[in-house]
């Protein structure tokens, strides 16, 4: 019964060991005994049990009572059974896209936007893809996921083919040691054992070649060692982007997605408009999907995905695809068919009424700032126009002439 599976966001990392902990008792005859030995112990025995188990893993563990430990552990044994401990977690995860604690959004992209990034960007055998946010490795799963259903499970490939497909074709590395730990899980319940570290991208940053990218670039990024980590931005995100764009293979006309807020494109100050002339000039097959509202549970935040590739423009053209204002029922946002649209658009250039181009020239002209008229409901958008201040002001200039004119005439009788 997955519906009796614990998924309160403060238990995701015992729940993600203890689903490890039964799932390599599946596969090792010591773990399934070991797995026992955890049934049947209670008490401080059992917190000795779990942290040694868990230490075996080489991870660090939080001290939780024996009465959580021996719960965790009767409904896990209860539910999870061989066949469905990846469907377990991803219920678990999908809960925490849910949650409204606000640490959801930082962590869970919703799967269906990881769905929709990779069936339009179609990683091919034989590529590496990198996530330097790789949170849950949500992203990593699905390329993996898909992969393996365009090439029949892997079974036409040459066991060296395979195993660099399962080990080396994917990889990230994520910030938060909690989440670097559930996305470790993640991958390894889902056939693939792919490295994903614990650490901070923006660190000593080599800009390895890869032939893609799928991200969701963090609002926010400190070092390890808990100071911004140095760089040509103040805002972390834009790093990121930069990290990434310098990132993807020229050689073999690297590709990315990246899901980022709406106001990437329009924010005024220098570094924004010199991450979007970068993005814009010296890379090519840029579209832009301005995604639905509530997309994002729990949030009001405008987000778009954004794709291109390393490769001269060919036209000059900036693809705008506008699902923004479409009212969706939640069940349709759940289901990636609901961007079709968009994706034959991407693939086969007919995308209807709700496409549009933006030539390079415009952009140039405007700064590089793609502003989306009045259908973008952003007041902080409004707020970032010389010409807001100037009409504040003047309201309040009013507003004191108004309120001396009455003070005179009283003073005055």
């Amino acid at each position: 019964d997955l519906h009796s599976f614990p998924t309160r966001r403060s238990s995701d990392l015992l729940v993600a060991n203890m689903l490890y902990l039964r799932w390599m008792s599946f596969y090792d005859e010591k773990e399934a005994e070991r797995w026992k030995k955890l049934e049947q112990t209670a008490g401080d025995d059992l917190l000795h049990l779990y942290q040694e188990a868990i230490r075996r893993t080489k991870q660090q563990t939080r001290i939780y009572s024996a009465s959580v430990l021996s719960e965790a552990i009767k409904v896990v044994s209860k539910c999870a059974k061989q066949e469905n401990i990846a469907a377990l977690f991803d219920l678990m995860l999908q809960e925490n896209s849910k949650a409204k604690d606000g640490g959801a959004f930082q962590n869970t992209t919703p799967k269906v936007l990881a769905q929709l990034l990779v069936k339009v960007m179609q990683p091919k055998l034989g590529e590496h893809w990198h996530d330097p946010a790789a949170g849950f490795s949500g992203f990593l799963v699905e390329i993996d996921k898909y992969l393996r259903d365009s090439n029949d499970k892997y079974q036409t490939l040459t066991e060296e083919e395979r195993k660099f497909q399962i080990t080396e074709a994917l990889s990230g590395m994520e910030f938060q040691r909690e989440a670097a730990r559930i996305g470790f899980c993640n991958t390894r319940f889902h056939g693939l054992w792919c490295d994903v570290k614990h650490g901070d991208s923006l660190e000593a940053v080599d800009y390895q070649q890869y032939d893609g990218f799928i991200c969701e670039p963090p609002i926010q990024m400190f070092s390890l060692a808990g100071k911004q980590s140095s760089g040509t931005y103040k805002n972390k995100q834009l790093e990121f982007v930069e990290f990434i764009l310098k990132s993807l293979s020229y050689q073999f006309e690297g590709r990315a997605a990246m899901l980022l807020p709406e106001s990437f494109l329009y924010k005024s100050g220098w570094e924004y408009r010199h991450i979007r002339k970068f993005l814009f000039e010296q890379y090519s097959n840029h579209a832009i999907l301005r995604l639905p509202k509530g997309i994002y549970p729990n949030t009001n935040i405008s987000m778009c995905a954004i794709f291109l590739r390393c490769r001269p423009s060919e036209d000059g053209k900036v693809l705008i695809y506008d699902m923004q204002s479409e009212k969706l029922k939640p069940e349709r946002l759940q289901d990636v068919s609901v961007f079709d649209g968009f994706i034959k658009a991407y693939h086969d250039g007919v995308f209807g009424k709700k496409g549009y181009f933006l030539s390079l020239d415009q952009l140039h002209n405007d700064d590089y700032q793609i502003n989306f008229g009045v259908d973008n409901d952003s007041e902080k958008q409004k707020m970032e126009t010389p010409s807001y201040y100037l009409s504040e002001a003047n309201k309040v200039v009013r507003e004191i002439r108004s309120l001396l004119s009455r003070m005179e005439k009283e003073i005055n009788g």
